[in-house]
């Protein structure tokens, strides 16, 4: 197994670091689209709202309007997009490494 590996380790590497840029980059679009907010997030935004009126001690009743954006969901979601732009930025930076170490030749000692 080690000697097969080591035997393709060039073609490997470039298979790697292709996949990776090719993920990173769908990951990328893929977070990008602007989709409708449907009814099970919209009850979920509502119940949230009312959990952090309860803990912030406001009386949660029919007369209280829940806030669009809940602060805890719109901090949570704000969170994922920083940790996905991380990701994608070492994922093309290990996938173009990658591509880089498969395109490189190998110096052939004579």
């Amino acid at each position: 197994m080690g000697e097969w590996i080591k035997e393709h380790q060039k073609k490997l590497s470039l298979s790697l670091g292709v996949l990776l840029i090719i993920g990173a980059v769908a990951s990328l679009f893929w977070s990008n689209l602007d989709s409708g907010v449907t009814d099970e997030e919209r009850m979920a935004a509502a119940s949230v709202a009312r959990m952090e009126a309860r803990m912030s001690g406001q009386s949660s009743g029919a007369q209280q309007q829940a806030p669009e954006k809940p602060m805890f969901s719109s901090d949570y979601r704000e969170t994922q997009k920083e940790q996905l732009r991380y990701a994608v930025v070492i994922a093309l930076i290990f996938g173009i490494g990658f591509v880089g170490y498969g395109l490189l030749k190998k110096e052939e000692k004579s």
